[in-house]
């Protein structure tokens, strides 16, 4: 190695030697997140919430109507229209002849049944649980209650953790659990 190269290694080797020393003072220690103690530890706890459900219920509704059965010509009428002169007198229309007809009607008509789709919606609330990661203090982690199952409900598995993490007892009932 040349001497010219000495300075620049020995600059770049006191770099090195601050850049834990301002890592560590970036990091910043665990505190409880209820009470601001400075001594906490990492818990898992269970945390009921409640979301809102949308439901589609289809269904079926009936509604009778008649077809008549071959109807015939009774009779063709022809009249004239727009005889009469523009009431304002500002405007010339020439008359114009139109037809139409009278039906007989057969006296046999059917019914029938046509059935229509028909769409119910329903919004419910259910509960809904996750797992919370939090830092405690042993004061207030011995406060902290967890969330109170309904009955029936299977608790969701908790996350994956490292071991110095510690995981809050779920109850699944009114009793506290210590």
């Amino acid at each position: 190695m040349s001497k010219r190269a000495w300075p620049g290694l020995a600059a770049m080797l006191m770099m090195l030697a601050f850049v834990p020393a301002v890592w560590a003072g970036d990091r910043h220690e665990c505190c409880c997140a209820q009470c601001g103690c400075e001594v906490a530890t990492k818990i898992c706890r269970l945390e009921k919430d409640e979301k809102k459900i949308t439901i589609t219920c289809w269904g079926i509704q009936d509604e009778d109507f008649c077809v008549g059965g071959p109807n015939s010509i009774a009779c063709e009428h022809e009249e004239c229209a727009c005889e009469e002169p523009d009431p304002a007198g500002k405007a010339c229309f020439s008359p114009k002849k139109y037809t139409w007809r009278e039906w007989y009607f057969n006296e046999c008509p059917q019914m029938f049944t046509k059935r229509k789709l028909m769409k119910r919606t329903f919004t419910k609330k259910v509960p809904t649980y996750k797992w919370v990661v939090e830092d405690l203090c042993e004061a207030c982690k011995s406060e902290t209650k967890t969330a109170q199952l309904d009955p029936g409900i299977a608790v969701p598995p908790p996350p994956k953790l490292p071991a110095d993490v510690k995981i809050l007892q779920v109850s699944a009932s009114d009793e506290e659990v210590e």
